[in-house]
């Protein structure tokens, strides 16, 4: 324990956030919706599968057993349900249970959407300004158009339950609704 201490006290501690609605949508289409991948295979049985037996009225067998249908709104109702507590997973719990923002003195904060910018602030900082951070592909990430596809898609009351799930990280690292729904619950 007194090394991990020395090392917070003593290194520089960086968290990466990205706006938790656009790291829901994400997770959601790499884990859950992409078919006939290792990786979302996995999570379509752990997760899908209960998903869809807890949320869906009529599922069909193929969807009980595959779990490779979720809805996106069959997913935002597992992950706000308080009640079970198998729904946390790190690609979408919230960053502040994640990583502790209020335990461990994170000195340095980027966000994704900034990610260029702000590693190229952290390598000068570490004394590595020699080395250029790899800028995203254009078209790279969620689209405008995709956010509002699934989005539009969710009851308000489903919104709100996700306003909430995620309200210390819209708090804590100044994000709001607006910047991805395009409006605000308040």
């Amino acid at each position: 324990m007194p090394d991990i201490e020395r090392r917070l006290a003593n290194y520089d501690a960086l968290i990466v956030v990205r706006h938790p609605l656009e790291r829901l949508l994400s997770a959601f289409r790499n884990k859950l919706e992409i078919r006939d991948e290792r990786g979302s295979k996995y999570f379509q049985t752990r997760f899908g599968r209960k998903i869809i037996k807890r949320y869906r009225q009529n599922a069909t067998e193929e969807s009980l057993t595959r779990g490779h249908d979720v809805r996106f709104s069959e997913f935002v109702d597992f992950i706000t349900n308080k009640e079970i507590n198998e729904t946390a997973n790190e690609h979408w719990q919230s960053m502040y249970e994640l990583c502790l923002p209020c335990n461990v003195n994170y000195n340095l904060v980027s966000k994704y959407e900034t990610l260029s910018e702000d590693a190229t602030e952290v390598l000068e900082r570490i004394g590595a300004g020699f080395i250029s951070f790899p800028s995203r592909p254009p078209n790279h990430g969620l689209t405008a158009q995709k956010l509002e596809h699934y989005y539009s898609a969710l009851t308000l009351k489903q919104l709100g339950k996700l306003t909430n799930f995620y309200r210390l990280d819209l708090r804590l690292f100044d994000y709001s609704l607006e910047e991805v729904l395009g409006f605000s619950l308040a």
